[in-house]
């Protein structure tokens, strides 16, 4: 059934409500106050839509019962994720996900009265293609365990320090500074651990990389995992990224609570506002149980606050850390090989555990990186070659139009990738990301300038059809198409996100620059 605009909105209002009466003073408001088309409108839905759609003393009430998309894939969701069995399990997810033909209340998630269940049926979403992810790998390989910690005792030291200032309402920022590899965000993994082991509530902030990184990206990731993890301060938490002195009250306000520890995660990546904004807050909550902690490559935009500058790690402490994992001959080996770098010596150890042999052992990142991408099948390579062009940050969706296969594909080769990995799941409602920029960064620069250009050229064409239904995906569109060369094209999807044409062109260079310092 095909509506126009007006009716659409109205019907749009009532499904955000069904259930619950509607009072035509607010269908009114959302029409400008023009009572004559609210009566024609609400006429022919009845008409069309009668007995679903009735009208009580108090106004309207849409009662669609089980027939709602979104409350079938709830509850699909919810039998999967029950399900014992996991190729019934898939079968079950793939139903629930086949509900989904957009974006939630497209063209409606920017209005205060569909913001709110726009972004909870987004996040249900996710974490279904998440689960649906995990249940494939149960399917094909055993999920590898995850590697310990490597060295950095003096560094937690210092952090539990700072946990112990935070809890006592001495809250502060940390800085964490080291090149790409040396183990940022791991030691802000055990960070986080160790914080909600404390009674902590530790809430990721991150950046977004490649074409199309959208303004605020860090605080919307933030929010919309606080809203999911803790759905009794939904009330308090908006849709919208807010000014600094309402967020620093709202965080100061959950702190009160439950101390906090924020960690913005490569910052070199951080967009402009994020950044502006961290600073603001930071310096506003002054005692507030809250610790942030900022890593990344480049730290210029980060709020003031201690340096931790993480060294390469040993030899004795990469012994130490894999004695169980791989002989000591190839531990030694190596962390001679791997220059110190925690992400080169887990590649090397996922790659040959189990083996005692030395011999074939790379040496440095950029001999291990092409080797891991080297041992990926042609599925497997043509999807890190696209989610390239779309940065760390993969949509499924969009990756399946590129490639021209289900999205349900994209979904299982993502499952090899997380084992391979080159890909890990999304952290808190966040999509599938890669590893490490590193792994980005390779996969990026050897598609060579030309074939980059036209991926991103089929990406800004397959991403044209969502974002005429979803505002927000508009200026994923300009940055593509400037990355493409058809800088008039993206000039004009600029215009249409209300930026500067010329915003488009700069967001296209981001992620051009990727010599990995």
């Amino acid at each position: 059934m095909r509506l126009d605009p007006v009716p659409r909105r109205v019907l749009a209002r009532l499904l955000v409500d069904a259930d619950r009466v509607v009072p035509p003073d607010l269908l009114l408001a959302d029409l400008g106050g023009q009572r004559a088309t609210l009566l024609e409108v609400l006429a022919d839905l009845r008409r069309l839509l009668a007995p679903v759609l009735a009208e009580e003393p108090d106004g309207f009430v849409l009662r669609p019962g089980d027939g709602l998309d979104s409350r079938l894939a709830e509850q699909l969701i919810a039998t999967a994720r029950a399900a014992g069995e996991p190729r019934a399990a898939l079968a079950v997810f793939d139903d629930a996900l086949a509900r989904w033909r957009g974006a939630s209340y497209a063209g409606f998630a920017d209005t205060p009265w569909a913001g709110r269940e726009a972004a909870r049926l987004d996040e249900l979403r996710r974490g279904a293609i998440d689960d649906r992810a995990d249940t494939a790998q149960r399917l094909t390989r055993r999920r590898p365990e995850p590697l310990p910690l490597i060295g950095r005792h003096a560094e937690l030291a210092v952090l539990r320090g700072m946990l112990d200032d935070a809890e006592a309402g001495r809250g502060r920022v940390v800085q964490v500074l080291a090149p790409a590899g040396a183990g940022k965000t791991r030691l802000g993994e055990e960070l986080a651990r160790l914080a909600v082991r404390r009674g902590f509530l530790a809430l990721w902030a991150r950046s977004g990389t490649g074409a199309g990184a959208r303004e605020l990206l860090a605080w919307r990731g933030l929010l919309a995992t606080l809203r999911k993890i803790r759905p009794d301060a939904d009330a308090q938490v908006p849709v919208a990224v807010p000014q600094p002195a309402e967020l620093a009250g709202l965080l100061g306000s959950l702190a009160r609570a439950e101390p906090l520890v924020l960690l913005f995660d490569d910052l070199q990546w951080l967009d402009r506002p994020s950044a502006r904004l961290l600073r603001s807050v930071a310096g506003l909550l002054g005692a507030a149980r809250v610790l942030i902690w900022v890593a990344g490559r480049d730290l210029t935009s980060a709020p003031d606050g201690p340096r931790i500058d993480l060294r390469p790690v040993g030899t004795d402490e990469v012994v130490a850390a894999l004695g169980r994992l791989v002989p000591p001959r190839v531990a030694r080996t190596i962390a001679e090989r791997s220059g110190g770098s925690p992400f080169v010596i887990n590649a090397l150890v996922r790659a040959r555990a189990g083996s005692s042999s030395v011999d074939d052992i790379p040496v440095g990142a950029e001999a291990v990186l092409t080797e891991m991408l080297g041992r990926l099948d042609a599925d497997e390579r043509s999807t890190v070659d696209v989610a390239a062009g779309l940065g760390r940050h993969l949509d499924p969706g969009v990756l399946a139009a590129v490639l021209g296969v289900p999205e349900q594909t994209v979904l299982a080769t993502f499952a090899r990738l997380v084992q391979d990995g080159i890909l890990r799941r999304g952290v808190g409602g966040d999509r599938h990301s890669f590893v490490h920029d590193l792994i980005w960064e390779t996969a990026y620069v050897s598609l060579g300038p030309a074939e980059r250009a036209a991926l991103h050229g089929r990406i800004a064409d397959a991403m044209i059809p969502i974002a005429t239904r979803d505002r927000t995906r508009v200026f994923d569109v300009a940055a593509h198409l400037a990355r493409a060369g058809r800088a008039e094209e993206a000039a004009a999807w600029s215009r249409r996100a209300g930026n500067n044409p010329a915003d488009a062109l700069l967001g296209g260079a981001v992620g051009d620059d990727v010599s990995g310092g």
